[in-house]
């Protein structure tokens, strides 16, 4: 019984360890849990080269600037399913981009990328001001445009926000692409764990359906894959066949028009 449908690649037969390891460390002084999920995904992988945990982000000064603005920003924010802080979101971003780049700019933009969208009295100005025209320029590439009415409610439907940051996605810059594959790697990565521990309850906390938000994601993967030329593609596809594969159990349904526009 399949969810939905989709044109991405089936699944290889080497991946059905969903997860090795589940660990929970508490910090009673901080009143807080932190979850740790280790997944196995070794799609496209020789056995014998798994993917381990390591750290290739430079530390720099400017970096260190831009996780400290990140987490203030964010501060008040928490991460959708496990209750976590919003921090660890683009934290996460910024090391899935440190593997395939070095580029401190869009290492920060990582980290940054979702402040223009989220952050109160936080502008693109402002931004450019504490990080340089450069870095604003690739968040501004992967942040949704919204409008706000005098209560503070957005006015744009989530329809209507995805289908301009899909538009927009089509122009973007490499940097933006790969911001965006990393942003939408983790994501995906995210409400897989998310949907293992929880289940479907998980989905009634966001605006759109399961489908409707699987189907954004394909239109981002095919967007990113068409245009930007990085091993960070290959991630982002295994992401979404992993949560592809968690939604629909074994029947992993491949049908959709090859030259379809981009809709939901």
């Amino acid at each position: 019984m399949g969810l939905f449908k989709t044109k991405r690649s089936i699944l290889r037969e080497r991946f059905l360890n969903f997860f090795t390891t589940y660990i929970e460390i508490s910090y009673p002084q901080a009143n807080c849990r932190l979850t740790v999920i280790y997944l196995s995904a070794q799609i496209d992988r020789p056995s014998s080269s798994a993917r381990t945990l390591s750290f290739f982000m430079t530390f720099t000064q400017k970096i260190q600037k831009a996780i400290n603005v990140s987490a203030r920003l964010h501060r008040a924010h928490v991460r959708i399913g496990l209750d976590l802080p919003y921090i660890v979101h683009p934290y996460s971003v910024a090391v899935l981009i440190s593997e395939y780049s070095k580029d401190e700019d869009v290492i920060c933009a990582g980290l940054l990328h979702d402040v223009l969208e989220d952050a109160e009295n936080y502008t693109y100005d402002n931004l450019a001001d504490d990080f340089g025209i450069r870095v604003a320029e690739i968040v501004r590439g992967v942040t949704e445009v919204r409008t706000h009415d005098d209560n503070g409610k957005i006015l744009e439907t989530w329809y209507e926000r995805k289908q301009e940051y899909l538009k927009n996605l089509r122009e973007a810059g490499q940097e933006s692409l790969l911001v965006c594959a990393a942003d939408t790697t983790h994501n995906l990565q995210s409400l897989l764990v998310t949907h293992v521990l929880i289940g479907n309850s998980v989905w009634g906390s966001f605006h759109a359906s399961i489908e409707e938000k699987m189907n954004f994601y394909e239109n981002v993967i095919d967007i990113v894959s068409h245009r930007l030329s990085s091993g960070i593609v290959t991630d982002l596809n295994n992401a979404y066949d992993a949560l592809s594969h968690a939604l629909n159990g074994d029947e992993f349904v491949q049908e959709k028009k090859e030259n379809s526009p981009i809709s939901f």
